[in-house]
């Protein structure tokens, strides 16, 4: 059967009904990963709630341009005004399912192909915040059965907020203003409320105002159910959030100078969360062990971080679309940083020092874990340091490491910081700037060293005359 065929003929009734049986094939085309077919079903679908534009509708009786003015999604104020509660809903599931179909768009090989991201970027960006703008100008928003079929939308616009995707001022107000919207309203159901409960811990901590993320993260640790919620979790955000947050809540207590209870807490996080965790969640699995390492790393447990991050990150994360570029440097550099009691095999230089030139983190990419404390640019910046610190002054290999380093920790420093120029992210700035002033100091090395040829080599030509 195919997507259009769902909605041939009949009235408004009719389309109605048929928009019902469409939205249960999008959500099993959805599940079964039919993805353009999810898309194009959804499109079809929403087609049988607009009206505005058809000129025999009676909303548009009167003054021609009353109540025609687009809301988002091609939906006009008449077509919302129109709307009964469980059409609301229904259009407010299509827009979920077609946020979700577009995140899983990829090219061939498993890797999202360059004409793809241009238009995912756009969809996934527009989709959550069409639905959450026909929610709020829908009247009918009020006599919706089921609330909780926002609470995805409200995760992912506060993502998109979270992650510069969608501009807002420094204060970060519409952020926190949809953080405590979904607590208030996710109190329906434990694990969404656990979830909204980590969403605003993670806001408040994320604006400096720790002793409230704590009391926020408190709560949601006494709600959540490690054993139950995460596959819950795992279904309706897509990632399990809550688990994430106990990796977070050791980054304020690093904030506050609490070294010892950000340490237990990591050890929390790797005898109790990661256990349960899904290994298909590999950017949740990330974002874990990114805030764990920043802790454990800079404070002489780097080999207690590397076997965790052997243990419960699969080898799949390699050709994963979002950290595939990550995941071996970060291995490597877990190996050989400072703190590492696993021995360097020499004869593995060549391949490594190619593994860390080749490291492109995408802005996407580092955007996304910034906030975790650490730059990715500024952890391939780093692996390069290390590499070129193994490599004999003056090798040419060596200055192209450095001359790399520097520049991805020159953008990794320009990136933690808000558009004011203040430090926006501390534990990323903190943990680059070091990188960066080391990573200069070996290029002067290398100046120095390229002074003393040019010297010698003056000498022995007076030497000749």
């Amino acid at each position: 059967m195919s997507p259009g065929s769902v909605l041939s003929g009949g009235d408004d009734a009719d389309g109605r009904s048929s928009a019902a049986v469409a939205v249960r094939m999008a959500e099993m085309y959805s599940r079964i990963g039919r993805v353009e077919e999810t898309v194009q079903l959804v499109d079809e679908t929403l087609g049988v709630f607009r009206k505005g534009n058809s000129g025999n509708h009676i909303g548009n009786l009167g003054l021609q341009n009353e109540g025609r003015q687009e809301v988002a999604s091609g939906f006009t104020t008449n077509d919302l005004k129109a709307l009964e509660g469980d059409e609301l809903q229904m259009i407010i599931q299509l827009l979920r399912l077609k946020g979700n179909a577009l995140i899983k768009l990829k090219g061939p090989e498993g890797y999202i192909s360059s004409h793809v991201v241009l238009f995912i970027s756009v969809l996934c960006v527009t989709t959550p915040i069409d639905a959450l703008k026909i929610f709020e100008n829908c009247p009918a928003a009020d006599k919706m059965k089921d609330i909780s079929l926002m609470f995805p939308i409200y995760n992912m616009v506060g993502l998109q907020l979270k992650g510069g995707v969608i501009d807002q001022d420094d204060e970060c107000s519409l952020e926190m203003e949809l953080a405590l919207r979904f607590c208030h309203e996710a109190q329906l159901q434990a694990y969404h409320y656990a979830r909204s409960l980590a969403n605003l811990a993670e806001m408040y901590g994320r604006v400096g105002v720790l002793d409230e993320a704590l009391k926020y993260f408190n709560v949601m640790k006494a709600v959540y159910m490690k054993q139950d919620h995460p596959k819950l979790l795992l279904d309706a955000y897509a990632v399990d959030r809550c688990a994430v947050s106990f990796a977070t809540s050791a980054l304020w207590y690093l904030q506050m100078g609490q070294i010892n209870n950000a340490i237990d807490r990591c050890d929390y996080v790797i005898d109790h969360i990661l256990p349960h965790y899904g290994e298909k969640d590999i950017i949740g699995l990330y974002h874990i062990f990114v805030q764990i390492v920043r802790v454990l790393k800079w404070n002489g447990q780097v080999d207690k971080a590397r076997e965790a991050f052997i243990k419960f990150v699969p080898d799949a994360a390699n050709s994963h679309f979002a950290v595939g570029s990550i995941h071996k440097p970060m291995g490597l550099l877990l190996q050989i940083c400072e703190g590492s009691s696993h021995p360097y095999d020499m004869d593995h230089m060549p391949e490594d020092i190619e593994l860390a030139l080749a490291c492109d983190v995408s802005d996407m990419t580092d955007n996304n874990f910034t906030g975790d404390g650490w730059s990715m640019k500024s952890m391939a910046a780093e692996l390069c340091m290390h590499l070129a610190r193994r490599i004999d002054a003056g090798n040419a290999a060596r200055e192209r490491l450095i001359d790399r380093g520097i520049m991805m920790a020159t953008v990794a420093q320009q990136r933690v910081k808000a558009l004011n120029g203040m430090v926006k992210h501390v534990l990323a700035y903190e943990a680059n700037r070091d990188i960066h002033k080391a990573l200069l100091l070996l290029a002067n090395e290398e100046i120095d060293i390229d002074r003393n040829v040019i010297t010698m080599r003056a000498i022995s030509l007076d030497a000749l005359h």
